[in-house]
């Protein structure tokens, strides 16, 4: 009798009729979000390809709300692909995740702003910081925006990274 390796017996037929043949039953619905234009236009290049239920924004950098009531908290205007101004809460009803794309230039008030509302409606926020590796520098006031709101934070060295993460996450 011969023995197989675990990765070999989970190949044979008789393990195949415990796997399942379909894909997720409900696809997953991200946000991605630049922080500011030079992550804009390093997300533009994602833009063009093929996502399930994903929303690519760009973050305006104006808070909404109301100072001092903490019933009402701050909303951000974000642009959508077609131009149009929508509001942060209105996109995140309904999705599962929000990636921030940012570079040393990212609104550190609106990484605080998307990840404080992510939290609050239990949505998953990760943190892609775009670096040439020439300026690791620069991003210190970025990364420690982004490291108390984000439940995973990658720095990627090239825009090209984007959207190999955005279809590690399945977006």
């Amino acid at each position: 009798m011969t023995l197989l390796s675990d990765c070999a017996s989970a190949a044979t037929a008789a393990e195949a009729r415990f796997r399942i043949d379909y894909p997720n039953s409900r696809p997953r619905a991200t946000r991605i979000v630049a922080l500011d234009e030079a992550a804009a236009a390093a997300m533009r290049k994602a833009q063009t390809a093929t996502w399930n239920d994903a929303r690519f924004l760009v973050c305006l950098g104006r808070s909404r709300g109301v100072q001092g009531l903490d019933s009402i908290p701050p909303d951000l205007d974000l642009r959508a692909p077609d131009g149009s101004v929508v509001r942060l809460s209105d996109e995140l009803s309904g999705a599962d995740a929000v990636v921030m794309v940012a570079t040393a230039a990212a609104d550190h008030e609106a990484a605080a702003t998307i990840g404080d509302a992510c939290r609050s409606r239990g949505v998953a926020a990760t943190g892609l910081v775009v670096a040439p590796e020439d300026t690791p520098d620069a991003l210190g006031p970025t990364l420690a925006a982004l490291r108390p709101t984000a439940r995973m934070l990658v720095v990627a060295s090239e825009a090209e990274y984007i959207p190999e993460m955005l279809a590690a996450l399945r977006a």
